[in-house]
């Protein structure tokens, strides 16, 4: 028997109902920040990723999913979507386009990485990308975007720290000097961590190994070496955040470690989630754009785990119940056609399929009136129709409420209303 690879779990009918109430919330939240949905491939120039993400990173080196296809073409499945949407929104030049980009995505994402509560192999993410702005109050808002959908699920027990990771210029200062002092406590680190060191020593800083916790704690923080420029820009951040009466606490240590990214950082988290406890995270990447030979292009985001929102709302939130459902039994074959139109006649009424959502389903499978309303029963069923030979003479089909064991025997161009009237 063939099982799934490990790490990429399905979702199950019962599993895919709770996402797609999930995933509606989502898509009305992003709506109102008037952002649009932008769908990308799969499948990704593997080139890609060493250029945005960079070729030395875990990522790149150890995680991807990678395949050279029949026309010898190095490709991967993507292991995250800002580069997928920065390549996209250059090469339908959507830069020529009026005013700020306001672009959100949601789909699976693919790194192979060990499997663990809240992490997969395949895992899914929601995120949101504004393109062409560098003022600070879209970094404010981006973070307000994550934190109303926190409020919307009612998650408890978050925490939203924020940094700033300042321009070019404060980061070369930087990097040189934690460079520096890591250096000087280089014989606490393992060989892999001391070649971090020498190539990206702001990785460092999220290093979780206890033996260099005091190490990091001590170590300089790039809030002493930021120039006027990425000063002001952070005071800006914060006096919009206070602006919203947005509690968060300032991380020095907070950082993303590719080149790029500058100014903004922020992680929401939440206790819950025990070691992957990162609900969301983000910040600003102006410098991303010089890695498609477009120079520099002001843009922030943030993406959050869908598995890992999934595991929070286990514990708090309460899910719509189930949608109606209606099915209809044909009590002999002559019944068949006519009960394919009844059912087609009720999916074409969209007060009853839009509004009310209903459901409409056949039982094919029954041979009998009671083997018909036992499986309508262990599928949820609210309704039954059964039409047999009596029914169709008159016109008429009998409409059992499996919920309230009631039953008419009605018109059949009455069944419409009458369901609109029981619902």
């Amino acid at each position: 028997m063939f099982r799934n690879v490990k790490g990429m779990a399905d979702l199950l009918p019962s599993e895919t109902e709770k996402w797609q109430q999930v995933e509606r919330r989502l898509e009305r939240i992003l709506h109102s920040f008037a952002y649009r949905q932008i769908r990308t491939p799969l499948v990704e120039p593997h080139e890609l990723f060493t250029h945005a993400v960079g070729e030395h990173t875990d990522i790149v080196q150890k995680e991807m999913y990678t395949f050279t296809d029949q026309g010898d073409q190095n490709l991967c499945l993507r292991p995250e979507a800002t580069a997928s949407v920065l390549r996209a929104y250059f090469q339908h030049r959507l830069d020529q386009e009026a005013g700020l980009q306001r672009l959100y995505y949601m789909g699976p994402m693919y790194r192979r990485e060990r499997p663990q509560k809240g992490r997969l192999r395949q895992f899914h993410q929601l995120g949101a990308e504004a393109i062409g702005s560098e003022d600070p109050y879209i970094d404010a808002e981006m973070i307000s975007i994550l934190l109303l959908i926190a409020k919307s699920f009612s998650l408890p027990d978050l925490v939203l720290e924020i940094n700033t990771l300042g321009d070019a210029e404060t980061r070369k200062v930087y990097r040189s000097e934690l460079q520096t002092y890591l250096l000087k406590h280089s014989k606490a680190f393992s060989e892999a961590e001391l070649t971090r060191v020498h190539q990206n020593p702001l990785r460092v800083l999220d290093s979780k190994n206890p033996a260099l916790q005091d190490i990091i704690l001590e170590a300089p923080m790039i809030t002493q070496a930021l120039n006027s420029k990425s000063a002001k820009h952070f005071d800006q951040v914060q006096e919009a955040l206070q602006a919203l009466e947005v509690e968060y606490v300032v991380n020095p240590k907070l950082v993303r470690g590719l080149d790029y990214y500058c100014h903004t950082a922020f992680e929401l988290k939440a206790e819950g989630l025990g070691a992957q406890s990162t609900v969301g995270a983000g910040g600003r990447y102006d410098g991303l754009g010089e890695k498609f030979g477009q120079g520099q292009t002001p843009a922030i985001g943030f993406a959050m785990g869908l598995e890992r929102l999934m595991l929070l709302l286990e514990q708090s939130w309460t899910y719509a119940p189930p949608r109606p459902r209606i099915d209809f039994f044909a009590l002999e074959e002559e019944q068949k056609p006519s009960v394919l139109r009844l059912a087609n006649r009720l999916r074409e009424d969209q007060s009853l399929i839009t509004s009310i959502r209903l459901e409409v389903g056949v039982l094919w499978e029954a041979q009998s009136v009671k083997s018909a309303l036992r499986l309508a029963h262990k599928q949820g069923s609210r309704f039954v129709v059964l039409l047999g030979p009596e029914e169709e003479k008159k016109g008429h089909i009998t409409l059992k409420d499996l919920q309230k064991s009631e039953q008419w025997m009605i018109p059949a161009d009455q069944l419409v209303q009458r369901i609109k009237e029981k619902i």
